[in-house]
């Protein structure tokens, strides 16, 4: 999907903000998370499988062309996310900033304004802290709340709405690295190291921290003026949508 907002436009900053993310039987988070997160991105992409009609559905009722592919399932792979990141990510412009998202992260309220209102590296790889939204009951409660409609209390003060805060990586021996669920970086650096999202067979486990550690540890940094959303539909174990949907409908 194109907005066709000119990125050296007054109205877009200077800038032009693209998103790819991948949804497999998770269009119960997508029609909730979509919607929401459309407004702060000048081009999306989303990639599905056929089977999954749904978030099909989902893509055209908001007007984007789904990029629909099983090369999730080749060579007998259980669910390789990876390949469907790639994919996506040939389908992006490449001309600006880039994110990778994953279907269940709503993104906060002002969120466009709020990401550069930090002074992005070119040379780096960003990630975010995340709260963990755990039910339906939670999310609604969320939504209505002036904590997640305002994160600035008194137009400086960075307050985040009280829920479980999600793990950030931390590696004893890399540091920090970006995981999948948000992670943000330029066209610029992929196009100059022609790098790829990195792909394996285990799953949505590992391609996204191999991803990061391709830039180096003092490029891996954490946002600081924004945090995002995870939807869970119930409380469950590390890893159990890793290798295809398990959880419950949100």
């Amino acid at each position: 999907m194109s907005r066709d907002l000119d990125p050296r436009s007054p109205r877009n900053g200077g800038r032009y903000l693209e998103m790819v993310t991948v949804c497999v039987n998770y269009p119960d988070f997508l029609w909730v998370t979509l919607p929401h997160n459309l407004q702060y991105f000048d081009n999306v992409v989303v990639v599905t499988s056929f089977a999954d009609r749904e978030t099909q559905k989902i893509c055209r009722h908001f007007n984007i062309d789904p990029v629909i592919t099983d090369c999730f399932y080749e060579s007998e792979d259980p669910f390789n996310k990876a390949r469907g990141i790639n994919l996506g990510l040939s389908h992006l412009r490449y001309n600006d900033w880039v994110a990778h998202i994953d279907a269940d992260i709503l993104l906060p309220h002002n969120f466009r304004n709020n990401l550069f209102m930090t002074p992005l590296n070119k040379e780096c790889i960003y990630g975010m802290d995340r709260q963990n939204v755990i039910g339906r009951k939670e999310y609604n409660k969320l939504i209505k709340s002036s904590a997640f409609n305002k994160q600035y209390r008194d137009k400086f003060l960075f307050e985040k709405p009280v829920l479980e805060e999600g793990a950030r990586l931390v590696h004893r021996e890399f540091g920090y690295a970006p995981i999948g669920f948000f992670q943000l970086w330029h066209g610029s650096y992929m196009k100059k190291w022609n790098l790829k999202y990195p792909d394996n067979q285990y799953g949505a486990e590992r391609s996204d921290v191999q991803h990061s550690l391709q830039w180096k540890r003092e490029n891996r940094l954490l946002l600081p003026t924004v945090s995002c959303f995870h939807l869970e539909s119930e409380r469950s174990k590390q890893g159990v949508n890793w290798w295809g949907r398990k959880s419950a409908e949100f």
